[in-house]
């Protein structure tokens, strides 16, 4: 009775001790258990294309002296936008010249040219017709080498360079154009107009 009591205590303890075991066993592989890990990407594209637009527009565009004469015993009247000024003539000063504004969204080089000669617009004895282009918005205009801002020089009826750089900055995109005329006492008489034709190209 005594054997068989031992023997079932024995068994009591294996049992336990498969138990444990197996606990712990199982304990330990529960933190050792297959590990799944994801990682995925994907883009999108935002894209666009911004058109190349050059474009010039003359923002003050005319210059109107009026009526007037070269004053008696004087031989030629000289009306200056630069100086705001009419001499030995009755026309009313203009102290505005022309404004040329960069309009687009890159630099273009500036060509001008006047649709007719002095002897043509204005006539008589020894007429004068000159313009003067300076930077109505500091350091717009990028002079060619053969040409020079801010001095009167004379008008042209061919494409004459002016800038090189016509920049697009709201800040620098202007210049002006004055002009000067000398008109004979024995000039052409009535309306006298011609057209200053502005051409800008991208660079």
């Amino acid at each position: 009775m005594a054997e068989d009591n031992l023997v079932l205590a024995v068994a009591v303890l294996a049992v336990i001790a498969s138990l444990a075991a197996a606990g712990f066993s199982y304990y330990s592989l529960a933190g050792q258990g297959p590990k799944i890990v994801g990682f995925a990407t994907s883009t999108g594209t935002a894209n666009l294309t911004v058109d190349l637009v050059a474009n010039i527009n003359f923002t003050d565009n005319v210059i109107m002296w009026g009526n007037g004469s070269v004053d008696t015993g004087m031989l030629y009247a000289i009306l200056d936008t630069a100086q705001g000024t009419v001499g030995n003539g009755s026309w009313t000063p203009e102290t505005s010249g022309l404004t040329l504004e960069n309009i687009g969204n890159v630099n273009v080089t500036l060509d001008l040219k006047v649709g007719k000669s002095a002897a043509d617009f204005i006539g008589g004895t020894d007429p004068a017709y000159e313009w003067n282009v300076s930077n109505s918005d500091v350091d717009s205009c990028v002079a060619d080498a053969g040409f020079t801002l801010d001095v009167y020089s004379g008008t042209t009826t061919s494409d004459t360079n002016i800038c090189d750089y016509l920049l697009y900055n709201d800040a620098s995109d202007a210049v002006r154009i004055d002009i000067k005329l000398k008109v004979p006492y024995n000039s052409l008489k009535g309306y006298l107009v011609d057209t200053i034709t502005a051409t800008g190209t991208a660079v």
